[in-house]
Formats: C-alpha cells, structure tokens, sequence
C-alpha cells in the first residue's frame, strides 16, 4: 500500500515500471489473465490508441463549446424543482441526477438514464462485497464472489451498450456511440465490444466519481464553518471550492498498479507482479505536502492534488467533473444561506469510491 504524496505520484508516472493492465486484484494468476478491454486496464502503446480515439470528446474546448451550456441548464433545472423541500437528500435531489443527465446525453442513451443508474449503483454497492483489497485472492475466488455479488449484471450492462452500438453502425446519431464507431487511429477503428466495454465504463465512471466530488462540496458548504458564506461572497472562489474537495475527500480513494519488474521503491523491495494499491486519499492528506491536511481551506494554494491521478491515467473526464461540480455547488450557494445536516450520511461500501449514498440538510433558502 502505497501512502504517502511523493511516492503515490511517483508510480502514476512511471507506466513503464508499473503496470495498469490485470492490477485491480491481487494474487498470483491474474498477471497472466486476459486483460479486460478497458481504457483504465490497459497499458502502451494500446492505451494511447484507445485514449486518442476518445480524447477529444472531453478536451477542455469541447466541453466549454457543447457543454456548458447544458450542464448549466440541467442545474437550473434541478434546483427549480427542489424549491419548497425540506429537508433535502441533495444527492436524490442534485448530485446524482445532474453526472447521470450529462454522461448520458454525451453517450447517446438517455432515455436508459434511469435503469443504466440503477445498474451503476448495483455495481458500486457490490464491489463493497468483493474485499478487492486482499492480496490473497487469486483469480478463481473472484470469478466465484463475482458471480455471487453481479449475478447477471456484467451481462446485462454489456449487452445493452453492444446492442446500442450496434443500431449505431445503420443508425447513426450525433452521440458518442456513433463517433466511437467511426474512429480510427491510423488503421485501426474499434471493434463493436470495446466501444461497448468504453462506454459502460465512461458511464459508471462519469457518474459514480461526479456525484461523490459534488457531494463532498455540499458537505464542505454545510458542516465546514464559513464556507458558505464565503464562497457567497467571493464566487470567484468557486474554483478553490471544488479544488479543495477534491483534495480534502477525493471521489477515488485510490486505484491499482502491478510491479513489471523488482524495483526498490521507498526504500522497500517490490517483487515482479506484486500488487500495489495507490492511495489517493492519504496522499492528499500528508503533512509533508500540505500544511494542516485535515482542515478543509479555501486559500490553499497547493492545488496538485492526486485526486485525478497522474501520468497517462491521468481522468480522462476531470473538466467535465469539475465544470459539473462548479455548475451545481455555485446554485446551491446562491440559493442556500443556510444548511444544516439532520441525518447520519449512509456511505457506500464501495471500496474505492468515497461518498454517502444519502446526504439530508435541512436548508434556509436566501431571500
């Protein structure tokens, strides 16, 4: 387990050291498993191919260009129609809905948004069950916890997104579906079952990871002191917000590496094929990067946080979440004087993703 910030940064950057591909779970045989076709499981040069042919549907430029405008519409939307609850479950009420909205419009399923969400949380909510953390799994015992926790789940997603891109191949749309099915990079195109292994993964990811960055800075607004106000008065401070909570209480608790080869790492020896854990999280907190970790502030001015990783893996949707977030915690400032929580948050088990499953504040709307 990899903790501490310098150490954490150094082995996101060296891809060629550490490996992405079959580093999700520890043991013995998965090394030598069949590599699922997954943009974040893949290693050079095949990564850079896939990611090239994706890449440009999240540059900055077109997300500001044919995004913006609809992130913002989805919030105003939104917050309309929380007018006069209270309490409130923001995540029912805002955090959720608005990453699941976007994702799905960009992909080109939204008239599935609410059954893909259902599948996504299932998902989530059993990966909690399958204690990935442990080293002394190997590949049989997570093909047998997988069946019992996913049943048919992989199936379904999979099939779903194959079918979409299927229709896509005579029925094209202006949708990501259509544009991954006429990619290429030099000669190579993707075939119809890794655009689909793309997609499920962009929507589980776009909207799981989003809603907790998004929650996280409901929480600072409504538990830290001050921040509220603060972020009222000076809304150019929007950007430290969302920097901060990113930092403070990543949506991603940390990801997986495996060794390529021996390698002294920290002083320590790492053996081929060991399994390595990157904790995002705790090197967001060490005192050696940033002074009084805990302490949520504003005016921080160290913003290389890992909460986005770093290197060739670096979140190929980080503008998108931060420009989601920015969207929807700007309305909730300039709605909200105040916000008070009034239930213990249920967290998800997921070992990985970090945020409640339920957040309620009782809100006093400005006037």
């Amino acid at each position: 387990m990899i903790l501490d910030y310098d150490t954490c940064r150094e082995v996101l950057r060296d891809h060629t050291t550490f490996s992405s591909g079959n580093s999700l779970i520890g043991g013995p045989k998965m090394p030598h498993h069949k590599v699922f076709p997954s943009v974040f499981l893949l290693d050079e040069p095949r990564h850079s191919e896939l990611r090239g042919l994706v890449s440009k549907a999240f540059h900055a430029e077109t997300i500001n260009k044919e995004w913006k405008g609809r992130i913002d519409e989805v919030t105003d939307d939104l917050m309309e129609k929380l007018k006069g609850q209270n309490p409130i479950n923001m995540i029912e009420a805002l955090s959720g809905p608005l990453p699941v909205t976007i994702i799905c419009d960009i992909i080109g399923v939204q008239e599935d948004a609410t059954q893909l969400k259902q599948w996504s949380d299932k998902f989530a909510d059993a990966l909690g069950d399958l204690k990935l953390l442990d080293p002394l799994y190997n590949i049989e015992d997570v093909r047998e916890r997988t069946a019992t926790y996913f049943g048919s789940l992989p199936q379904e997603i999979g099939m779903f997104f194959m079918s979409q891109v299927q229709d896509r191949r005579t029925n094209p749309r202006n949708d990501l579906i259509t544009k991954l099915t006429k990619a290429t990079e030099g000669e190579r195109s993707l075939s119809d079952w890794e655009i689909a292994v793309f997609c499920g993964t962009l929507f589980f990811a776009g909207n799981e990871t989003t809603t907790n960055l998004i929650t996280t800075g409901i929480r600072a607004l409504t538990e830290e002191a001050g921040i509220l106000r603060t972020v009222y008065e000076h809304p150019e401070k929007i950007d430290d917000l969302v920097e901060e909570a990113l930092r403070w209480d990543g949506p991603v608790q940390g990801l997986y590496r495996r060794a390529k080869q021996d390698v002294v790492l920290s002083g320590k020896q790492i053996k081929k094929d060991d399994a390595l854990v990157i904790l995002y999280a705790s090197a967001n907190r060490d005192s050696q990067k940033y002074g009084c970790p805990a302490h949520f502030d504003l005016d921080r001015d160290n913003k290389d946080h890992l909460a986005f990783g770093k290197g060739i893996h670096y979140c190929l949707g980080a503008k998108l979440a931060k420009e989601e977030a920015k969207s929807a915690l700007s309305a909730v400032v300039q709605t909200f004087e105040t916000m008070r929580l009034v239930e213990e948050p249920i967290w998800s088990p997921a070992p990985c993703f970090r945020g409640p499953r339920k957040y309620v504040v009782e809100a006093t709307p400005r006037t």
